[in-house]
């Protein structure tokens, strides 16, 4: 289901590789027509005015195409999965990708660009910041405060009440039991969380 979305007029998946098309397929199966892949050289060909949606998931490439790109003269219409779940309370902001299979918990926050992949939890009360990107199988309990900027590779599982700071990544199955303060990239290590 797209939301905020004029049927009547093409949308934009930016990106051409495998997200992309994944994103194309799903719109495609719920009927939805006038879509257009429009490669990374060809973004500043796409007119004002025009609704697009992210479709590559690098989290630094995303945050630079945000900087760069002028968002603000498109729109981004946000997409929920026909077989996720999303309480009626919460919060998407425009440009969010939810894919199949989601289940986003009352009280939550999904914000702007972000991209919830198939197969993830996302428990009440919790936030997501900007441009984050939470690939498959990822679980986020209850209370959390995800910054701006953040990657979780899949399977990922952040404990309550955790506060993530902006321009964050975490590696495959990486288990967040404590807040993260700064930004880096980290992994699991012995059972507790390592920083590259």
């Amino acid at each position: 289901m797209l939301i905020n979305h004029d049927l009547q007029e093409p949308l934009y998946i930016l990106g051409t590789g495998v997200p992309a098309q994944s994103i194309e397929f799903m719109l495609d199966i719920e009927g939805i027509r006038y879509l257009y892949l429009v490669p990374h050289d060809e973004f500043r060909y796409v007119a004002p005015g025009s609704q697009c949606i992210l479709g590559f998931l690098n989290c630094q490439y995303r945050k630079k195409f945000l900087q760069n790109f002028d968002v603000k003269q498109y729109r981004w219409p946000s997409y929920i999965h026909a077989s996720s779940v999303v309480s009626p309370d919460v919060v998407i902001e425009p440009g969010v990708f939810i894919g199949p299979q989601c289940h986003i918990s009352y009280m939550s926050k999904v914000g702007a660009f972000g991209h919830v992949a198939a197969q993830n939890l996302v428990g009440h009360d919790s936030w997501i910041g900007e441009n984050t990107v939470l690939t498959p199988g990822v679980t986020v309990t209850g209370g959390n405060r995800i910054g701006n900027n953040v990657w979780f590779g899949a399977r990922c599982i952040v404990r309550d009440q955790i506060t993530i700071a902006d321009d964050c990544e975490f590696a495959i199955g990486t288990v967040i039991r404590k807040s993260v303060t700064q930004s880096g990239k980290y992994y699991n290590r012995n059972n507790a969380l390592g920083q590259y």
